[in-house]
């Protein structure tokens, strides 16, 4: 039955939190809808429909044409109704569709695969033969989402009337008619969507880090002396104390030395050994002299290389994303408007960003050093 489906993708939304097509953003080698693409092509399903207002990426135009080329039947579909969010575009995407349902999803879901769908499969065959419009998931927290669901092509009269309307939500939608609740609240994740700048920058964090030996933060700040290491060593005792094995990678502009005159390790270096390690029964070292790789990629080695669940990079300009900036009030200079890759800021300035939509925001209080522990784990790994 699962063949018999089709899949409506909705990428034609008006992005109004995010203040730019949301669908556009780069995913990876393509984009967002790009991403959803590319999953969908790989599924059971029939047809596939792109509910979709603008011109294609080159990447996007490249994934449906190649999935052309081995058969598949992909339509992009533009809105017959204008500025009325998603539900225009379901509506002109089930007027055009073949199929008796379709999967449909929005594309700003990072997280969604289709690999529910044999689990799936046993209640899609009752949901063909009964009088239900809908099979929509549950994802905890007395919260739906009508915007990853399955829906017939008969539930058009409902959408159609809505769009007469003033509700022209999808929950709304689904308090006229009768569907099927699927339990997905164990897999909620998959039904993130990115609506915000930061939403947008914490999946991509997210994503590094899955794709990392080791995943990595880095504690950072555009001056020396403003509480990096306290921040770090806070950080590593709420983390530890939640069962997470802390690594710590400290950048140090100024050169450095781990070993002492005269052992047999300095003479083995001033040798000329370009490494020098010593093993003992309470843990190991080791060094690498005059190594050529760019400092970050010296910091990303040593943190692939630590036997732990996560490291804390302190660096001043060498870190890596998701960054934690520290800020502090006498010092002028803030990083927070250039950088991509700042996802949080620790601050002494309650002010610093009021009505902030690209940044957590934190203080140094024990606290917020606990809660900022909890954010890590839930935001970034």
């Amino acid at each position: 039955m699962i063949s018999e489906l089709g899949i409506i993708v909705l990428a034609g939304g008006l992005s109004t939190r995010m203040g730019t097509d949301k669908t556009r953003l780069p995913w990876g080698s393509t984009t967002l809808l790009g991403e959803m693409l590319r999953k969908a092509v790989l599924t059971e399903c029939g047809e596939i429909l792109v509910s979709i207002n603008r011109e294609l990426e080159e990447s996007e135009a490249h994934i449906i044409e190649e999935a052309r080329s081995f058969g598949r039947d992909i339509q992009l579909v533009p809105d017959t109704i204008a500025m009325k969010g998603p539900l225009s575009g379901l509506q002109s995407a089930l007027s055009v569709g073949t199929r008796e349902a379709y999967i449909v999803v929005s594309a700003d879901m990072p997280w969604f695969s289709f690999h529910w769908l044999p689990s799936w499969e046993v209640h899609i065959d009752t949901f063909f033969q009964g009088e239900l419009l809908a099979m929509v998931p549950y994802v905890g927290l007395q919260e739906y989402e009508p915007l990853a669901a399955i829906y017939k092509r008969s539930v058009l009269d409902t959408i159609q009337e809505a769009l007469d309307g003033e509700d022209v939500s999808m929950h709304g939608i689904l308090d006229k008619i009768p569907y099927m609740e699927m339990d997905m609240s164990e897999e909620a994740e998959l039904y993130s969507n990115v609506n915000t700048r930061l939403s947008y920058k914490l999946a991509k964090a997210k994503s590094a880090n899955r794709e990392r030996s080791v995943p990595i933060v880095t504690i950072s700040a555009s001056q020396s002396k403003s509480g990096k290491t306290t921040v770090a060593t806070a950080l590593i005792k709420a983390l530890s104390e939640r069962g997470v094995v802390v690594g710590m990678v400290k950048s140090d502009g100024h050169g450095f030395s781990m070993d002492k005159e005269g052992t047999d390790t300095w003479k083995a270096s001033q040798s000329g050994a370009k490494a020098v390690a010593i093993a003992g029964p309470n843990g190991y070292a080791m060094m690498v002299h005059g190594e050529s790789m760019q400092r970050q990629q010296q910091l990303i080695r040593l943190a692939n290389e630590m036997p732990v669940d996560l490291v804390l990079l302190e660096s001043r300009s060498h870190g890596v994303a998701p960054i934690i900036e520290v800020v502090r009030a006498n010092h002028n200079e803030t990083r927070l408007p250039q950088l991509e890759e700042i996802v949080a800021v620790v601050t002494d300035i309650e002010d610093t960003l009021e009505g902030n939509t690209i940044c957590e925001q934190f203080n140094f209080s024990e606290e917020d050093m606990e809660r900022l522990a909890d954010w890590i784990l839930k935001e970034l790994l």
